[in-house]
């Protein structure tokens, strides 16, 4: 879980599935306390969050992916676009931590950087913008991920790209 914020995606894994280790990144030192304490006061105790960026911890993600085929990469990351950023409501854009919502010029930063360094192989869950489906889905075929479809959200937008998922699971 890439990004993990307060934990309540990876946590509601752990809880759904108890037999899984559930393992989150997030920066963000406030967000970290907040995921630990949300864990612990829910019972998660699958549920492993560590304080670093993913992008600097490859070692360690880096033998999980090859060490257990029946990994899964969740993420929501940072997807803002600058123009995007900067027409935000203040209670938004004031309030979120800058780290956790904007994605450079067109909002695509961390997904182009996590594309370039997990094996192509890698079943993958992705937020995204609404607006970013096509974008994401050309990024994810370029660099070789399989059957990458969009999904939406409840309200009929593009919200995560999956890519490489299991048969079992459709």
């Amino acid at each position: 879980d890439i990004g993990a914020g307060s934990g309540v995606i990876g946590i509601s894994i752990a809880l759904a599935f108890p037999d899984t280790r559930v393992v989150a990144w997030e920066v963000d030192a406030n967000a970290v306390q907040v995921s630990r304490e949300n864990a612990t006061r829910l019972g998660a105790s699958n549920h492993d969050i560590r304080a670093t960026d993913f992008f600097l911890d490859s070692r360690f993600w880096l033998s999980i992916l090859h060490g257990n085929p029946a990994t899964v990469v969740l993420a929501n990351p940072p997807y803002i676009s600058d123009a995007e950023f900067a027409a935000l409501d203040p209670s938004v854009r004031e309030y979120e931590p800058h780290i956790a919502l904007r994605g450079g010029t067109d909002g695509l930063d961390f997904y182009r950087r996590l594309f370039a360094l997990i094996p192509a192989t890698t079943p993958l869950v992705l937020e995204m913008g609404y607006l970013q489906g096509e974008a994401l889905l050309g990024l994810a075929k370029t660099a070789g991920f399989s059957r990458p479809q969009i999904k939406l959200d409840l309200s009929g937008k593009d919200r995560a790209l999956v890519a490489n998922w299991p048969t079992a699971f459709d």
